[in-house]
């Protein structure tokens, strides 16, 4: 059995001790997907041996050699899959800014890595905060297809929204009368070889070129693989709870099973997930947007990155987030003193908005560096 790889055939050799974890990459994405490898090599452990599998079609010679440069070590091995043959008839379905053809890439994994029997497939708009062998050793499938984390932003959407709509959508398109069900499959173990035992990949196909759903795949797997999930706890796949879900207090409207977990996973998130159009590298006053920077800062396409910035009119929010920054900070010195000097509910009042301003220049902290 063979895959394509840098253009060629090559023999695929199963590392029997292997993690196998599966990304999916466009060239311009690049930069992005080299933040998020960065954090996920911070937290390997010496003691496992990690492959991790890019699924790409036209990465350049240049950008593969600067992704092994920072992330191969003699326990984790960089593969590179050509999948521009198989995503041909996807191209015309991407039609949403923050989707890209690779999105589509997961569908085939099954028969691009024929060689395993399970793997972890990851989003690349995230960064990684704990060991994902972890995720890999310890989650039981129990005979099921998937595991994956349930997903709270689309019962947000759900409950917030027209709720007879969304409930034709579920009971009729998704055929999934529980939305509490439904899963977000950014993060996730596939169990390979069911999947090529159902040969999932036709029938996926299939649903792709018939369903009309409102986020690409995501939905043809909720509906495909509904009785046929495990779930995994939110921590290891925390979506960013967003400002304008911030501004309509979007967690009111969750079931309480969902909030709570939400809220654990927003405790001590092991993957933060920047879900939805507004990523760290273009909104960075978003929720965690600092910690993505300072990983952003440990790859050798930090200034690339800010150069994007530049050249797509983003200067602006920087610009504000510098500004925000040195207010911020004035903000704090004053509420510091008041609430040193002060007694009483005055002193509890400063105290608070002290706290607040202290949390606000966390987020903005990266940005004093722009001066």
């Amino acid at each position: 059995v063979s895959f394509i790889q840098n253009g060629l055939n090559v023999e695929n050799k199963q590392n029997k001790n292997a993690i196998p974890i599966v990304i999916a990459s466009s060239d311009e994405y690049v930069p992005y997907a080299t933040v998020f490898l960065k954090s996920l090599k911070d937290h390997t452990s010496p003691n496992n041996f990690y492959e991790i599998n890019i699924l790409e079609k036209d990465i350049t010679l240049a950008h593969k050699k600067q992704i092994r440069e920072l992330i191969e070590q003699d326990n984790i091995k960089i593969r590179f899959i050509n999948t521009k043959k198989v995503l041909q008839p996807f191209e015309n379905l991407c039609k949403d800014k923050h989707y890209s053809v690779e999105t589509y890439s997961r569908i085939f994994i099954p028969n691009l890595l024929p060689e395993y029997d399970k793997c972890v497939y990851l989003d690349i708009d995230m960064l990684v905060l704990d060991d994902v062998a972890k995720l890999y050793l310890e989650t039981d499938l129990d005979g099921h297809s998937l595991a994956m984390a349930k997903d709270p932003v689309m019962n947000y959407i759900y409950y917030s929204g027209n709720k007879n709509k969304m409930k034709k959508y579920f009971n009729e398109v998704l055929e999934m009368p529980n939305s509490n069900l439904y899963f977000q499959n950014g993060v996730g173990i596939f169990n390979l070889k069911k999947m090529r035992e159902n040969n999932d990949i036709e029938q996926l196909c299939k649903k792709v070129e018939k369903m009309k759903v409102m986020f690409n795949d995501q939905c043809i797997y909720n509906h495909y693989y509904k009785d046929d999930v495990v779930f995994i706890d939110n921590s290891w796949n925390y979506e960013i709870e967003h400002k304008n879900m911030k501004d309509n207090n979007a967690l009111i409207y969750l079931p309480i099973d969902l909030m709570q977990g939400y809220l654990r996973a927003k405790e001590n998130p092991k993957i933060i997930h920047y879900a939805g159009n507004r990523k760290p590298w273009s909104f960075p006053d978003e929720e965690f947007a600092n910690l993505w920077w300072e990983y952003a800062r440990k790859t050798p396409f930090y200034e690339e990155i800010i150069s994007r910035i530049y050249e797509k009119g983003a200067l602006g929010k920087v610009l504000s987030c510098l500004l925000n920054y040195r207010l911020n900070v004035l903000r704090y010195w004053k509420y510091k003193l008041l609430s040193e000097i002060s007694f009483g509910k005055a002193k509890k009042r400063y105290m608070f908005k002290r706290y607040l301003y202290k949390a606000r220049i966390k987020v903005l902290k990266p940005f004093k560096k722009f001066n």
